[in-house]
């Protein structure tokens, strides 16, 4: 088992656990901050909703189907792309700091896993922590474009959540490719917080993220 700057790799139960908190932790926040426009966006679509259930009944029940589809006004779009919107620009300022400081999110911190640098243990900084977000973060972008939006946004993100079950050795996300980051656990090497250059594996240093331990998990 590979040990990036002689730390053990974050157990994919830990990286799932604290993606749940800080979901849960952005979903408050958004839930906030949103509010005014979530309350203007459902008395805008109030009606085609209703026009919707109308219609779902009447298909059930094998009753007359009205000729005319409900219609999403476009302010009601527009209101919802801006829901989403805010939400992302919620869960950037949440995690980019965090991540790009001291490699914690608070749900990271709780499950006592870091993201730290293929090459190094030091801070990532700004631009990269912007990198590794974009992946699971930009698509819900996607969600605010109608129902064909949100299939493709959602799917985006379920590969993203799901790459490191197929990524070996590192167990890398594709945002962790992204930004060439690897997960540690906290406090299970020498090399944990000290700065130091390198990967081990099994006690030997394997090189930087040119050599074998590359973004893809493997051989180039």
């Amino acid at each position: 088992m590979p040990r990036p700057h002689g730390m053990a790799l974050a157990p994919l139960s830990r990286r799932f656990a604290a993606r749940l908190i800080d979901i849960a932790l952005v979903g408050v926040l958004s839930a906030v901050l949103t509010s005014y426009l979530a309350y203007q966006w459902w008395l805008e679509t109030a009606d085609y909703w209703r026009q919707v259930w109308q219609v779902a009944q009447a298909t059930t029940k094998g009753s007359h189907v009205p000729t005319v589809s409900p219609t999403l006004s476009a302010r009601g779009n527009w209101l919802l792309l801006a829901i989403m919107l805010l939400i992302m620009a919620i869960w950037l300022a949440y995690e980019v700091p965090n991540i790009a400081s001291s490699g914690q999110t608070p749900g990271k911190r709780l499950m006592r896993i870091r993201v730290v640098g293929l090459e190094a243990t030091t801070p990532i900084g700004i631009r990269r922590a912007i990198r590794r977000w974009v992946p699971l973060g930009f698509p819900l972008a996607f969600w605010g474009c109608g129902p064909f939006g949100v299939i493709v946004g959602a799917l985006l993100q379920f590969y993203d959540c799901v790459s490191p079950t197929i990524n070996r050795p590192l167990q890398l996300a594709r945002h962790d490719r992204t930004a060439f980051t690897v997960v540690v656990r906290v406090g299970t090497g020498p090399a944990d917080g000290a700065g130091a250059d390198g990967m081990t594996n099994s006690g030997a240093t394997s090189g930087r993220p040119g050599n074998r331990d590359t973004p893809a998990g493997g051989a180039r």
